[in-house]
């Protein structure tokens, strides 16, 4: 229900709506805005809760949570770590753990280049 109010007339389909989850977008207006670190993990997080404690994912989520944050926060979590590009198991429970630890090296790197 969110994602209809977020993103109108996009597919139902979980992997397609969290693949469009990004800290810039673009408002109303076309401008480009960049999200707070916290409302880019809010959105996707809210974008994964239909399968959040499915026993398998059907993608590797932590792998698109990396990509689509602001490329200077890619570089900062990649600095604070360095295993973050590791592929990880699609079991629900590595995803969210990687998921975890990506929220935490992201929040550690806007706390850096404040």
């Amino acid at each position: 229900a969110i994602f209809k109010s977020l993103r109108p007339g996009h597919p139902a389909n979980l992997h397609s709506i969290v693949k469009t989850i990004y800290q810039l977008v673009k408002d109303s207006n076309g401008n480009r805005e960049l999200l707070s670190i916290k409302q880019y993990d809010a959105n996707f997080m809210a974008a994964l809760q239909p399968c959040i404690f499915y026993k398998e994912f059907k993608a590797d989520y932590a792998h698109v949570y990396l990509l689509h944050p602001s490329p200077k926060c890619q570089l900062m979590v990649k600095e604070i770590f360095p295993g973050c590009q590791n592929p990880t198991p699609l079991d629900s429970r590595a995803q969210r753990k990687k998921l975890q630890q990506l929220k935490l090296a992201s929040t550690t790197a806007v706390v850096a280049f404040k």
